[in-house]
């Protein structure tokens, strides 16, 4: 307990500015990343499947919503952020309660680190204004840079100056035995270097928003904006989970088991709708924040609530100091945030990995610079399972196994024609799914020029299977029975079965060419090879009194499959 009071008061402080630095990202009264990083600690800290995790603000939410709340005017702020948070939470809270955590699983970390990499870097671009003294009029974020670079001239050297003097005194302090206290170190040094020099035209907090030495008042959501942040408020759940998923599979409880991936997701919808009530910015689980808080010494949930406790106490204390703070301070504060959220090891990992996954995350990079970021994190979504289905597609793969001595097969790429009077079995490695069947059915081997062919495809495994693979199954079963043949599904679940039944391609496969998998591996195999053998037995002419071949052409030495 001890230690988690140390951490958490440590956190507690470190708080403040995080939550200040957020809220001044999104475009909103800091107050509202201070009140977010009270009441996500403590609604998430008692809700969360992880011990450990912090759910707090976060740069990538932040720069998320910072465009749908840039449209708003500032007295309607407040009621509109608490729309966008009640629908981020019911978004997260949803896909707890019908335990998606899984579906984290398919979003490609190719996408993610791109995406990651894009927000990292408008987060430095979205200060550089701010940090020079320059206010930009220009629409977006690459259009504010342009104006930047183009109006040099028009720089405050002191409002600069102490936005470097944050950068420095933040950067400096990380390797030392004060990094946990760096952000708020840089800060009041560059406060207190502004008003004793007496730095004319440098903006204050107190100059653009006005700080309240109080904790939380509830507010009701403003439908009003509802069309205004439907879509940032769903792209907000959806970032909140992919970061909350990396702490889940980062940090195990301290009984050694990892969290509940899907509770997780519920806990950070918990803490959404309390923020949403009690006007705090939409938070999520922070990687930053939780490495502070268990670098710090926390070994329990006690560290996170704590500092939800410090950081109400302290801003009940501090608001007056709050509002001294310079606003480049702050920018210099994300700037450095910004360039440390760079992943640069991922980069350079995917980078190396071929081509595609260089394309890829260098086309979700490029998206969070050129459009809107809740549009940015839709595009992200949408070519992760683009590319989940290409690659499933792509990857699939015909094999030919041939019986050998001892029950043992021999795999071999699948033949492009098959021979006659012969037992082809072939084993798809791959999904059967949208593309995979038609991938399938472009690898199946040409039954044209032969008599009497016997394909056996194998099922085993497949729990399930689409329309479009029925369709190929059905067509191919018509071109064998054309040239006097047959398909054999080796393998059939219950499901498969039942949509074969159901389709009425089972009536035209012909019920006994079709063997349901049973508890014993390669039980229904060795039946099924047993019955074509017999079958083309049946079938051979009058004058010839040998066993069928496999389709290599070489006899099976008198084994059957699985025997």
């Amino acid at each position: 307990m001890k230690t988690d009071l140390a951490a958490g008061s440590v956190g507690g402080i470190a708080a403040i500015p995080d939550g200040l630095a957020a809220a001044v990202m999104a475009g909103v009264n800091p107050i509202h990343g201070i009140y977010a990083s009270i009441v996500g600690r403590i609604a998430g800290g008692l809700s969360t499947s992880s011990a450990l995790m912090c759910v707090t603000t976060t740069g990538a939410i932040s720069i998320t919503i910072a465009d749908a709340m840039g449209g708003i005017p500032e007295e309607r702020q407040a009621g509109a952020l608490a729309l966008l948070v009640l629908i981020a939470g019911l978004v997260q809270l949803a896909m707890g309660v019908l335990r998606l955590g899984f579906l984290i699983r398919f979003v490609s970390n190719t996408v993610t680190t791109g995406f990651l990499a894009g927000v990292a870097v408008n987060i430095v671009l979205s200060q550089l204004g701010e940090l020079a003294g320059y206010q930009s009029s220009a629409a977006s974020q690459l259009a504010r840079i342009y104006d930047l670079a183009t109006h040099l001239g028009q720089i405050q050297p002191q409002t600069l100056l102490v936005g470097s003097l944050t950068i420095v005194v933040v950067v400096a302090l990380q390797h030392t035995r004060l990094a946990s206290l760096a952000m708020m170190l840089g800060l009041a040094l560059a406060a207190l270097a502004t008003h004793l020099l007496g730095l004319e035209g440098v903006r204050l907090v107190a100059d653009a928003y006005a700080i309240p030495a109080s904790l939380p008042l509830p507010i009701l959501p403003d439908l009003a904006f509802l069309p205004d942040v439907t879509l940032t408020a769903v792209a907000v759940g959806i970032v909140g989970l992919l970061q909350g998923a990396g702490i889940s599979q980062r940090y195990p409880n301290p009984n050694g088991r990892y969290p509940d991936i899907s509770v997780d997701f519920r806990g950070q919808g918990v803490a959404n709708l309390a923020c949403a009530l009690l006007r705090g910015l939409p938070v999520g689980g922070s990687i930053g924040q939780t490495a502070l808080l268990v670098d710090a010494g926390a070994r329990s949930r006690w560290a996170t609530l704590i500092s939800g406790v410090v950081t109400a106490l302290s801003i009940l204390l501090l608001a007056p100091l709050v509002e001294a703070l310079p606003m480049a301070a702050v920018a210099g504060l994300l700037v450095v945030v910004g360039a440390r959220a760079v992943p640069v090891e991922q980069i350079r990992v995917i980078w190396k990995s071929g081509w595609i996954n260089a394309a890829v995350m260098a086309l979700t990079f490029a998206g969070t610079l050129i459009v809107p970021m809740e549009q940015a994190v839709v595009l992200g979504v949408l070519v992760t399972f683009v590319l989940q289905i290409g690659r499933a597609a792509n990857r699939l793969e015909l094999l030919q196994l041939i019986p050998r001595d001892y029950g043992l097969f021999e795999e071999r790429p699948a033949p492009n024609r098959l021979a006659s009077r012969s037992i082809t079995m072939l084993l798809p490695n791959g999904s059967l799914f949208f593309a995979g069947s038609r991938v399938l059915e472009a690898q199946l081997p040409d039954p044209e020029d032969s008599e009497l062919p016997v394909v056996m495809l194998l099922l085993r495994g497949r729990k399930e299977v689409g329309s479009t693979f029925i369709g190929v199954v059905d067509r191919y079963a018509e071109k064998l029975q054309a040239r006097g043949g047959k398909l054999v599904l080796v393998g059939a679940s219950d499901r498969v079965l039942d949509q074969l039944r159901r389709t009425g391609v089972l009536v035209r496969l012909h019920r006994e060419n079709v063997y349901p998998a049973t508890n014993l591996v390669a039980e229904a195999l060795r039946n099924a090879y047993a019955d074509a053998e017999d079958w083309l037995a049946a079938h051979e002419p009058r004058d010839k009194d040998t066993k069928p071949a496999s389709s290599d052409g070489q006899s099976p030495n008198n084994e059957t499959p699985g025997s």
